[in-house]
């Protein structure tokens, strides 16, 4: 623990008593895990007792959601139980496996009265170097490490850059008071003042972090030792895996409320959504895409048998689609309650698979890269003529909060919908 400190490594200390661990899926963020494979004492004992000791600790200890980190054991004679502690990753704990493992010799350290042998210091040099070299083994894991590390320190440096020169000793807590006030003033305008605390404290914090995303962004700029080139062809990724971080990236859990800017609502009233097939499908599907893969596929049918099947085929596309609602108002007018009307965009989400026979090229038609929902791949298919205002979106059980889509994404629909709202078209003959 003392090496820990001299190079200021955050860790935890656990002495492997049960009552002293954290729950079983309390979230933890282990990324090296130093192991005595006793726990306590240093008598020899045979596998069946190490394993029922460890298992439970361990299970405390590493979360299912802890990973990737790398283990570091030891014990009396090195590699003694190597075997056992193999097997315990592969069968009991395989869901919390780590992705390097290193076996040393506890007595290269530790007298048999717990006092450092006289090779101490170079024997924990030399664990030093085989950690690093563990590290760059995995060059991606020794990367987000980095990362970790930037995240943590560009947060402590938006706190010192903000409050560091705040006042003087004596009066710093009052000037800091009205500072954190007036971030989130900065952000709701005058409405910071008509809300209530939460939401108040909740506005500085949004505005703190635009000032932490560009000190990362600047620590990001300026980190070095990361020349070394990830190996990889993509060819391991999947479609559900790739689409399953775009929802990360895309999208975000409900809101609490279905005025907020970029939240999605689902519309489940058959009247009503019986319209979507003549107003949204109508409008967003390629047909000639739909008919060309017909043709190819039915050479030689007539063109009514071309029809019907283009329609069966268009309908399958149908088939599990949601049909949405997606705000549009600015964020602004939201969190400053300039807002006297919500806008709101019609559109569906499709199956991805079907992406490829969807209108592309129209300025009238917005189409979202692949996320993962619900256990399914979709795109979100926006119609922009369908452009609708309400002075509340009504309350109503078949208009149901889904999610919300990122700032990023939204001011990408902003944009294409000021783009066609704008448009003036061009006046000029052709005479051919």
């Amino acid at each position: 623990m003392n090496e820990l400190s001299k190079r200021r490594c955050p860790y935890t200390y656990y002495t492997g008593d049960l009552k002293n661990l954290p729950e079983e899926g309390d979230n933890n963020d282990i990324r090296v895990l130093f192991l005595d494979i006793y726990l306590s004492g240093d008598e020899s004992r045979s596998d069946k007792e190490v394993k029922s000791t460890l298992v439970p600790v361990l299970q405390r200890m590493i979360s299912k959601s802890n990973f990737p980190y790398i283990l570091i054991y030891w014990s009396r004679h090195e590699d003694e139980h190597k075997a056992l502690v193999e097997e315990i990753f592969e069968e009991d704990l395989k869901d919390r496996k780590p992705i390097r493992s290193l076996s040393l010799n506890k007595s290269d350290f530790f007298t048999l009265t717990s006092e450092p042998t006289p090779e101490f210091d170079a024997k924990v040099a030399e664990l030093w170097d085989n950690i690093l070299d563990l590290l760059n083994e995995v060059s991606v894991y020794n990367y987000l490490l980095k990362w970790e590390n930037i995240v943590h320190s560009s947060t402590d440096k938006t706190v010192e850059d903000v409050f560091n020169n705040v006042g003087d000793e004596d009066d710093w807590e009052i000037s800091a008071n009205d500072l954190f006030k007036l971030l989130g003033v900065g952000f709701a305008g005058k409405q910071y003042f008509a809300n209530d605390a939460t939401q108040q404290n909740k506005n500085s914090f949004y505005t703190l972090n635009k000032i932490l995303q560009d000190t990362l962004e600047h620590s990001i700029e300026e980190v070095d030792g990361i020349n070394i080139e990830i190996e990889g062809d993509g060819n391991s990724l999947d479609t559900d895996l790739t689409n399953k971080i775009n929802s990360k990236l895309l999208t975000q859990p409900e809101p609490n409320t279905r005025n907020y800017p970029g939240t999605v609502l689902e519309c489940s009233d058959t009247e009503f959504g019986e319209g979507y097939k003549a107003n949204v499908f109508h409008h967003v599907a390629n047909y000639r895409k739909i008919e060309n893969k017909i043709e190819k596929e039915n050479q030689g049918s007539s063109k009514n048998q071309i029809n019907k099947k283009c329609s069966n085929f268009r309908k399958k596309m149908r088939e599990g689609w949601k049909k949405i609602w997606l705000v549009v108002t600015p964020l602004c007018d939201h969190a400053q309650k300039k807002l006297e009307y919500s806008k709101i965009v019609q559109g569906i989400l499709i199956k991805e698979k079907y992406r490829g026979f969807l209108d592309h090229k129209s300025e009238a038609v917005f189409i979202s890269p692949p996320f993962r929902y619900d256990e399914q791949n979709y795109v979100m298919v926006l119609q922009l003529r369908n452009f609708l205002s309400f002075n509340q979106i009504p309350e109503d059980e078949n208009l149901e909060i889904i999610f919300r889509i990122r700032q990023s994404l939204l001011a990408e629909v902003q944009s294409k919908l000021a783009r066609h709202i704008s448009r003036q078209g061009v006046l000029f003959l052709d005479y051919r």
